[in-house]
């Protein structure tokens, strides 16, 4: 067999292997360090991230039950909020109407097509104080006074009221049935207008 060199350790450069060639090395080692110094931290990140991602789901599931129960009890409140106010208009046009409506005199000769009398004084104090009690209704709305005022339904019915208890006339009968006429058009209409 053939002998073969002694194996040598030296920490002397190998001949032809100058400094480019380490240089290389090196940068080539750290490039690889670098890498793998990436990959742990990625690794790292990934483990804190699915840790958080963990807590967030924990803490999700016993709190997002408890905001549902927030939300829903608030859109529900609102919407409650809002039937109830729909309700006390409706009423409040409804109130309005029917005193105005029951203060109309009764008149048996318009009914018979007979010519107009002259109410007694009875039914003179009667259609007093049921005017004076629609004009009281009219005045103490709370839900609807705004629409109240805009169609002017107090001044309307106050003024054909105080003309027909001055001078009950079947002209002023007539005035009087008119405007209530109209009134209650109006009054509908708006009552109509109104959204739960």
């Amino acid at each position: 067999m053939p002998s073969r060199p002694p194996l040598s350790v030296s920490c002397q450069p190998a001949v032809g292997a100058g400094p480019p060639a380490n240089r290389k090395a090196v940068v080539f080692g750290l490039k690889v360090l670098l890498e793998f110094q990436r990959m742990m931290d990625w690794l790292k990140d990934a483990a804190t991230n699915a840790l958080s991602l963990h807590r967030f789901y924990v803490a999700w599931s016993a709190l997002g039950p408890l905001l549902g129960v927030l939300i829903g009890g608030y859109l529900t409140a609102r919407s409650q909020g809002r039937k109830w106010l729909a309700d006390g208009k409706t009423e409040e046009y409804r109130a309005v109407l029917s005193a105005i409506m029951n203060a109309l005199p009764e008149d048996p000769g318009q009914q018979e097509g007979k010519e107009f009398a002259p109410p007694s004084s009875e039914s003179l104090k009667t259609f007093d104080a049921l005017a004076s009690h629609s004009l009281a209704v009219i005045a103490d709305r709370l839900f609807i006074s705004d629409e109240i005022e805009r169609l002017a339904v107090g001044k309307k019915w106050h003024q054909v009221v105080m003309a027909y208890s001055k001078a009950p006339t079947g002209e002023n009968r007539d005035a009087l049935y008119r405007v209530a006429s109209g009134l209650r058009k109006e009054i509908v209409a708006s009552a109509k207008k109104v959204k739960p």
